[in-house]
């Protein structure tokens, strides 16, 4: 089961607006539709939050990427999610 996110996620944040204590703002990623993020940033922060890329998506903690779709299956979910970049800086 793959969804799309169309707003927000996640348990992820990096914003400045961030509502969570500074580990929380070190160890999580917001993402949002339009928002600005280079896709190898986004990649690089997934592997920096303990993410494992692989060909397929299986398991929570892993993600993967073909060309501009990341899915990703993070660890407080129940199922995978795809993020489309539409070009190598909106999500």
């Amino acid at each position: 089961n793959k969804k799309r996110i169309t707003k927000a996620a996640v348990s992820f944040s990096e914003t400045n607006n961030s509502p969570y204590s500074p580990f929380w703002s070190r160890n999580s990623l917001w993402i949002e539709k339009n928002q600005k993020f280079l896709l190898s940033e986004f990649t690089r922060k997934l592997t920096d939050l303990g993410y494992k890329k692989y060909q397929t998506v299986e398991l929570p903690g892993e993600f993967s990427q073909l060309g501009g779709t990341i899915t990703l299956f993070p660890l407080n979910t129940q199922c995978a999610f795809c993020v489309e970049f539409n070009d190598e800086k909106n999500i």
